[in-house]
């Protein structure tokens, strides 16, 4: 049974998500249709707000494209992007799903910081192989566990080896999931555990398949509860396939569900309404669309914990709106004693890392919430994304667009600028309607 305080934070975000949003701020329009006339991205969907009144302002610019073509899932049309468009998070998939996972797991009690990965509970001690040890799960969540920025080859790649990469248009299954498994237990490191921080995506990968295992040891999922894809290979494949279906599961059934957020997940089942990203011509040979564009998330059947969860911009402001109004007691998603834990910078001489979360304090060179206070936890995504939250003032902003759109390596630095700029316009357009 819930609790008073349980209900009432529920209803905050059933209130927030019925008042009807007002239009954004015309500083806000200005920045994103000057994107848009840029080329920066063809589209974008946006969404700022306050703990007290949820989403404040919200809207939807441009198109999937910059013409007709190249949305393969809606050929010979460019849908303009609305407020249900989903977008690739790519990297945002590490707070939205991961990290928020994993805060359950510890606010329960079920998963200590300072555990080994090697724990039998964990992942064993085949993990400990290469030097691996001594790494916590702290270190994942702070990635200072010692990891490469990526797994070399590439999960994608012909010399990884996973069965569908021989296709010319490799589908997105799970056939390499214990194949992935087995090369993250026997991942080499770059550096002494702990001793730097690198950004790296084989910290959410080991997250992920740690957080699979417990929620299938702990009675959280059974094989029942996987996607049909993981039910028809449940027996004829190992433990990498079982955690990693395991996972999706549970940030379904245990966040997202919640949440109520209905347009998130792994795997969107309608590519239609979904904004397209990048042109592949190197693994897929295709448009990309419907599909994670990450190609190591892609090789592990699409579900991963750095990359590959797809969501709207009104779940998005729904987590948010969460993270500023905990309760103190929740048996639904975190209460206020673990925000306060999980957004946390945990060692500001090596970054401005908290848990799982990146932050806005002053050790922060990219800024990317430009005038949010430094008490603000936050993250980006390869695809464009980004989400602030702000815990001091009580304010957030979503936006979501392809930047990667048609070209991956596209739009780096003008992302950049138009985060900040999109930013700082929220910062005022708050503070007018303070």
């Amino acid at each position: 049974m819930r609790t008073t305080a349980q209900c009432l934070a529920l209803l905050a975000l059933a209130a927030a998500a019925a008042a009807a949003p007002g239009p954004v701020s015309t500083g806000v329009e200005r920045v994103i249709n000057n994107a848009i006339k840029s080329r920066v991205f063809p589209g974008a969907v946006v969404a700022y707000g306050t703990a007290a009144s949820g989403i404040v302002g919200m809207g939807s610019f441009g198109n999937y494209t910059y013409g007709v073509r190249d949305a393969p899932a809606t050929p010979g049309r460019n849908p303009p992007m609305t407020t249900s468009t989903r977008f690739d998070l790519a990297s945002l998939s590490k707070v939205v799903g991961a990290t928020s996972a994993a805060a359950q797991f510890y606010q329960r009690g079920e998963l200590a910081l300072e555990e080994p990965v090697a724990s039998p509970r964990l992942l064993g001690p085949g993990y400990a192989a290469q030097g691996k040890g001594s790494i916590t799960v702290v270190e994942l969540l702070t990635h200072s566990a010692g990891y490469p920025p990526d797994p070399v080859p590439g999960y994608w790649s012909p010399e990884f080896g996973c069965p569908a990469t021989s296709e010319e248009h490799p589908p997105q299954v799970l056939t390499c999931a214990d194949k992935v498994l087995a090369s993250v237990l026997n991942q080499t490191l770059e550096n002494p555990p702990n001793h730097v921080y690198v950004y790296s995506d084989l910290s959410m990968i080991t997250m992920h398949l740690i957080l699979g295992k417990l929620a299938l040891d702990l009675g959280y999922v059974r094989s029942a509860d996987t996607l049909p894809e993981c039910q028809q290979r449940w027996g004829a494949m190992g433990d990498g396939l079982h955690f990693t279906c395991a996972y999706e599961a549970y940030v379904r059934t245990h966040v997202f569900g919640p949440l109520d957020m209905g347009l998130t997940g792994f795997r969107p089942a309608d590519a239609a309404a979904t904004a397209p990203t990048w042109n592949d011509p190197t693994y897929r040979h295709e448009w990309v669309e419907g599909v994670v564009s990450d190609e190591n998330s892609y090789a592990n059947g699409g579900i991963s914990g750095h990359a590959g969860v797809y969501s709207a911009v009104e779940d998005m402001a729904r987590l948010a709106s969460w993270y500023l109004n905990p309760p103190d007691s929740s048996t639904v998603f975190v209460n206020k004693t673990t925000v306060a834990t999980f957004s946390a910078v945990h060692n500001a001489t090596q970054s401005s890392r908290a848990l799982g979360w990146d932050t806005n304090a002053p050790n922060n060179d990219y800024h990317g919430c430009m005038g949010f206070s430094e008490h603000t936890i936050t993250h980006l995504g390869y695809t464009g994304t980004e989400i602030c939250i702000d815990l001091e003032r009580g304010h957030f902003s979503v936006i979501l667009d392809a930047r990667v759109y048609p070209d991956k390596t596209a739009n780096m630095e003008q992302i950049h600028t138009v985060r900040q700029a999109y930013n700082q316009e929220v910062v005022e357009a708050l503070a007018g309607a303070a």
